[in-house]
């Protein structure tokens, strides 16, 4: 049975297709979490026990406790999520916009938490928050 090929290549084409699109829109891939960002590009780290604003936000870096993150940017931005430390389960969920989005949640004991990455495009002007389920830190995306 030929199916599987077919299929097989379908896959790579819609990869392939993918890729294209995310950078036409101007991701030039996954940033490092100690790096700085591109342009229309932010990053926050997600701690046991705080979050990390550390590129891409006009706010500057920082760090926060509870829900008050606030970061800054441009409409078209893509925000990174990393997990460089955790030691229990995160999951954070996207809870206003018009496209409100959620992650897996992020389980150390399943993985190595310093392979973890999530992003989300912010491609709606207005305000966006977003909160760990596990540990209540979060926050808001100011979109411009």
């Amino acid at each position: 049975m030929k199916r599987p090929v077919g299929l097989a290549a379908y896959k790579i084409q819609v990869i392939a297709i993918i890729a294209l699109f995310l950078q036409s829109c101007g991701i030039q891939g996954t940033p490092s979490p100690s790096k700085s960002c591109a342009t229309n590009q932010a990053i926050v780290n997600v701690h046991d026990t705080y979050l990390e604003r550390v590129c891409g936000c006009a706010e500057g870096r920082g760090t926060f406790i509870g829900n008050t993150l606030q970061c800054t940017v441009s409409l078209g931005t893509v925000v990174f999520f990393y997990y460089p430390d955790i030691t229990f389960m995160h999951t954070i969920l996207g809870s206003s916009g018009v496209n409100p989005w959620s992650f897996s949640p992020k389980d150390p004991t399943q993985a190595n938490p310093a392979t973890f990455v999530d992003s989300a495009l912010l491609n709606v002007t207005g305000n966006h928050t977003f909160a760990d389920q596990q540990t209540g830190n979060g926050g808001t995306f100011i979109v411009q």
